[in-house]
């Protein structure tokens, strides 16, 4: 399990400007499938700038 601080939470929710939300105690396949899927789409994003 992929555990953040608060401030990465907080980091890689405004960058992305997907709203991830992280169980940390008893992860679900529904917030794991979110959480990728919100990753995904940041590291997306991300690569997209780094590309123009």
């Amino acid at each position: 399990m992929i555990n953040l601080t608060k401030k990465q939470e907080k980091a890689i929710t405004s960058k992305s400007g997907y709203k991830i939300k992280i169980i940390s105690n008893k992860p679900t396949l529904s917030s794991i499938k979110n959480f990728s899927l919100a990753l995904s789409a940041y590291l997306e994003k991300e690569s997209d700038k780094n590309h123009v």
